[in-house]
């Protein structure tokens, strides 16, 4: 295994410990909402932490993103960056402020107006300078804060939702304390007030930060529209209920983009630092076809175990989302793989491309998301959103080949595809245990194809624990 290789396993392990447990744990406490919250109520719950996730880009203009591509390479000083970081932060902050009388006109936070802005303030400094951590080396705090937020929220939730019955308004103020929690290690962690130096504050590092985040905030944006866009067009289509029935029915398919995303941050780091290697293509062809093994294996097991989870572990009120689950899986799955090679656009620094693959793939979701929410209620916006990810995944590969000639092994990737999409299709029709046995058919299909990659990965495995 190259030294390379390692490196980007021993970052990867690093992020997997901080992130990996403490997302499991927030997985498992999903089966506890479904007996103490209503349908309505997660449902509001939900449409809340999207709108949330929508703002964060704005009120943080991404320009962590900024640090985490200047500051490893040396081409900004850390004192420059955390300096403007923290101006951006607070730009941002007073921006989100003055934006707050428009959301409250589009959107009901009665009772919740003084917890909400508290926690995107603290949301936006945690995703600032918890990023910041990534950017300076400091994997192991960041790792830290990850278990640490998630931790504090889930006894908060446990005491306010469960045990005080304090619903939508526990569940909020659960989230306020791990975000200041958190803040307080990332503060301490990235030495933000030690390395703040007013003198540091320079429009041109400003300028140049910002002129690499900037075109990546309508990029995420658009992104979001097809993660939690969706959500409205639920909203005022089908009503609360329906909205917090798909929202359950996205917890399953969670699982894998938490553990890409784990993987991303490590990679995100590794494509940077090898940009320049002449083998660049073959180290990034050769993770990208792990990755899709592992992302369509994960993804079969994921549909597997659907139907019984549902019928033997949720509460019954929720029982119908079973359904949407296997199409959700498969459309994550197809938004992991555009997200890896979007990292083709960081590298070449074509991040225009970024933005165009995005909108491209925003658009076919919204199209196909207005035509068939009325026909097909939640199928319709499942199918949108598998249609808006293959898109954007068409577009980037097709730039994957052509920028950096990478080998994607499309015929392997159609047959891996072809097998998941029939069992999503099994998944659905056939509602019985037996459903879960022919499926076990078509998980055994796909480790057939990848099993040569397979060998190779469980050897490197056996051959790291033997020493």
């Amino acid at each position: 295994m190259s030294v390379r290789t390692k490196e980007l396993f021993k970052t990867t392990g690093i992020f997997a410990i901080g992130n990996l447990g403490s997302k499991v744990l927030s997985f498992l406490i999903v089966p506890f909402y479904t007996y103490v919250l209503t349908i309505s109520e997660y449902g509001r719950i939900d449409l809340i932490a999207t709108l949330i996730s929508f703002l964060l880009p704005l009120t943080t203009l991404l320009v962590h993103e900024a640090a985490i591509r200047f500051v490893p390479t040396n081409e900004i000083d850390k004192q420059q960056a955390v300096t403007n970081c923290f101006v951006v932060f607070i730009i941002g902050s007073l921006g989100f402020l003055l934006l707050l009388p428009f959301i409250n006109i589009f959107f009901d936070m009665s009772g919740l107006n003084e917890i909400f802005i508290l926690v995107v303030v603290l949301y936006s400094f945690n995703d600032i300078f918890g990023n910041y951590l990534k950017a300076i080396g400091k994997t192991i705090i960041y790792s830290i804060y990850g278990v640490t937020n998630t931790f504090a929220f889930l006894i908060g939730n446990i005491f306010l939702v469960l045990v005080l019955k304090q619903g939508i308004y526990g569940y909020y103020l659960s989230t306020l304390i791990a975000q200041a929690i958190s803040a307080v290690i990332v503060a301490y962690g990235a030495n933000v007030l030690g390395d703040i130096n007013f003198r540091c504050i320079s429009p041109e590092v400003l300028k140049r930060m910002l002129r690499y985040s900037f075109p990546l905030i309508p990029n995420s944006l658009l992104w979001w529209v097809m993660t939690g866009g969706d959500k409205y067009i639920i909203y005022f289509f089908l009503g609360d209920s329906s909205n917090g029935i798909y929202s359950l029915s996205l917890k399953l398919p969670t699982i894998l983009s938490v553990v890409f995303g784990i993987f991303s941050s490590a990679w995100q780091l590794s494509a940077i630092k090898e940009s320049k290697a002449d083998d660049r293509s073959i180290f990034y062809s050769k993770v990208y076809n792990y990755l899709w093994i592992i992302l369509a294996l994960g993804s079969s097991l994921l549909i597997l175990i659907v139907w019984p989870l549902y019928k033997y572990v949720l509460s019954y009120n929720y029982y119908d989302g079973w359904k949407y689950v296997g199409l959700l899986i498969m459309a994550t799955m197809v938004s992991c793989l555009g997200t890896f090679l979007g990292t083709v656009y960081v590298v070449t620094q074509k991040t225009e491309w970024s933005f165009l693959s995005t909108l491209l793939g925003a658009i076919t979701n919204l199209v196909v998301n207005f035509l068939l929410v009325k026909p097909l209620g939640l199928f319709g916006i499942a199918t949108g959103t598998i249609c808006g990810y293959a898109v954007v995944l068409f577009i980037r590969s097709f730039h994957a080949q052509k920028f950096l000639e990478m080998d994607l092994k499309l015929k392997q990737s159609l047959v891996l595809a072809m097998l998941i999409g029939i069992q999503c299709i099994i998944s659905i029709c056939v509602e019985s245990i037996w459903g879960s046995v022919i499926q076990i058919l078509f998980t055994s299909l796909i480790c057939i194809v990848c099993r040569n990659e397979l060998f190779r990965i469980i050897e490197r495995v056996f051959v790291k624990l033997s020493r």
